[in-house]
């Protein structure tokens, strides 16, 4: 273990010490302050869709993870060849699906023959599960918040959002993507990106 990651350690129980100290002089929570990184109650996001309920970034993860309770989606994004927006965890194809090669040298028509069940572990899925966009995700999932997490720096998807969805919301929140221009309809859209 670094040094680094023991100081974390130690920062984070006298965090936790300081926390009930807190609650346990003020015979409860009312003598706290409201920390801005709470929700009660907790809200349950569906990493890369869902992946432990059917493969990873792909619909059926998200429907049974939605079935299941979850309050958020996330997402991982890269650009096809012809500009369409697509959810998968690696740029190359060959880790989780079928495919090869890596998704931005593919079209949206090519990336629809590669399957995500060769990658899945878990029960056996009759139909062949494929790659979604994420106006398909969009349109799945209208009235839930989503987490996109940008994977594609170069070319930009930003002015590809700007033309899929012209309607900026105010409600998108953009994490650690600065030169991006982070759009879509409602609902909350949480768009994080490498720097």
């Amino acid at each position: 273990m670094t040094a680094k990651w023991r100081h974390a350690r130690v920062g984070m129980a006298d965090g936790a010490a300081v926390l009930t100290a807190c609650s346990s002089a003020s015979g409860g929570a009312s003598g706290c302050a409201p920390s801005p990184y709470r929700h009660r109650p907790p809200l349950i996001i569906a990493h890369a869709g869902g992946e432990g309920l059917g493969p990873a970034n792909s619909l059926l993860a998200m429907q049974r993870s939605m079935a299941a309770g979850a309050d958020l989606l996330d997402a991982d994004l890269w650009m096809t060849s012809d500009g369409v927006i697509v959810a998968h965890h690696d740029r190359n194809l060959s880790r989780g699906t079928d495919g090869s090669g890596n998704i931005d040298q593919h079209t949206w028509a090519e990336l629809q023959t590669v399957d995500l069940r060769s990658g899945w572990k878990g029960d056996p899925i009759g139909q062949p599960v494929r790659i979604a966009s994420l106006d398909e995700i969009l349109s799945a999932f209208p009235d839930v918040t989503i987490s996109l997490e940008i994977k594609q720096a170069t070319p930009s998807m930003a002015s590809r959002c700007a033309i899929c969805w012209p309607d900026m919301a105010p409600s998108v929140v953009s994490t650690s993507a600065p030169k991006m221009t982070p759009c879509a309809p409602k609902p909350t859209l949480i768009v994080s990106g490498r720097r």
